[in-house]
């Protein structure tokens, strides 16, 4: 589909409120939710769960179930570690700093940081490793957690490209060198450059990295992530390597603060009253080209789409992202809906078996949703 007819969906319903919430999901889905949440939650062992359903300009459901902790009952405004959805919020802001630079995403990345000055990576541009097609490893692996943050940095920054360019690969090292990019450009830390750049223009009063330092009430709400974690620690090991503070992952958040992110999405850049991005920086991101199996951020047809899209969000169109730690984003413009689903499955005493049914239950309920909004 060509960039300016998508665009259509995205602003045919434009906002000049924050969300209202309400109970206009369709008939009978409440119980369908609570039944799958239900069933997978006992028959995994997943403790605790909150999903979030947005259409058009409201919140027409939302959840919790289970437990934050194995003792205190989960809270619908739980603050959540949601691992990788991070790189989304590094993307929102890089591309909106790029655009305020006057600086095209197809500029080259050797042009802000000077690291990337050298051979092997002087031809990558931030469209290259904003969309995982630079041919960058995964990961640092554990070789980095041997060195001191400095060192470790540039350790990050000197890899080179491994896999073959234009080829799609997940990579968390895409976004740990996008979030330095960004320091750059804005000269500050990352967490400054996202709260200055997103999250204080769509009013996210729950969102945000090293959130025990940040959020008055992360002691109360906030989920943990593993019982040898301290509170409000985040899960990846890189990023809690690097303190906390990183472009692939580090961003703690609610289904709520999440909804108004994604209604930014439908809204054609749009969120409480304010302009926060462009139209044409929501298209370049849900956007993917014909040779790409994402937009300038989300996912949209790779590998990773299957699970959390269903078989009810429109394919090619729709689009969003996973968290490792059990979060999920997905959001379907030509029905101007989205899902949200967050989790704590690593905190599970069999971790694994609970992120299994925690992926089968994202895909069962997304199968719900877009199944009711689409007929």
């Amino acid at each position: 589909m060509k960039p300016f007819i998508l665009l259509v969906f995205f602003t045919l319903s434009v906002f000049g409120e924050c969300l209202k919430v309400t109970s206009s999901a369709p008939h009978g889905l409440e119980q369908e939710v609570d039944a799958l949440v239900e069933s997978y939650a006992d028959a995994y062992g997943i403790p605790g769960v909150v999903v979030l359903v947005g259409h058009k300009d409201s919140i027409s459901f939302h959840k919790a179930y289970g437990s934050i902790d194995g003792k205190m009952k989960m809270p619908k405004d739980a603050i959540f570690d949601v691992a990788s959805i991070t790189k989304l919020f590094t993307a929102t802001a890089l591309l909106k700093s790029l655009e305020q630079n006057r600086l095209p995403f197809e500029t080259r990345v050797s042009g802000v940081l000077k690291e990337y000055q050298r051979k092997e990576t002087f031809e990558l541009q931030f469209e290259d490793l904003l969309r995982h097609q630079s041919g960058l490893r995964p990961s640092m692996g554990s070789n980095l957690y041997k060195l001191n943050a400095l060192d470790s940095w540039k350790a990050i920054l000197n890899t080179d490209p491994e896999y073959k360019f234009g080829k799609f690969k997940y990579s968390d090292v895409n976004y740990l060198v996008l979030g330095k990019a960004l320091e750059k450009l804005e000269s500050s830390s990352l967490d400054v450059a996202v709260k200055r750049l997103v999250t204080n223009p769509l009013g996210l009063k729950n969102t945000s990295f090293t959130p025990m330092s940040g959020l008055s009430n992360c002691k109360e709400k906030c989920v943990p992530t593993g019982s040898s974690y301290s509170l409000g620690a985040v899960h990846d090991p890189t990023s809690r390597h690097l303190g906390g503070v990183a472009g692939h992952a580090g961003i703690f958040s609610t289904a709520t603060d999440l909804a108004h992110f994604a209604r930014m999405f439908l809204s054609g850049g749009v969120g409480c009253k304010e302009k926060v991005i462009s139209e044409k920086q929501v298209n370049s991101m849900t956007v993917k080209t014909p040779t790409s199996s994402r937009g300038l951020g989300f996912d949209i047809s790779s590998r990773y789409s299957e699970k959390p899209s269903g078989d009810y969000f429109s394919k090619g169109i729709s689009f969003g992202h996973t968290g490792y730690t059990g979060a999920s984003i997905w959001i379907d413009p030509t029905i101007d809906t989205y899902l949200i689903v967050l989790s704590n499955s690593v905190y599970a005493r069999d971790w694994k078996r609970a992120k299994k049914g925690y992926l089968k239950l994202i895909t069962e309920l997304a199968n719900s949703i877009g199944k009711a909004y689409s007929f």
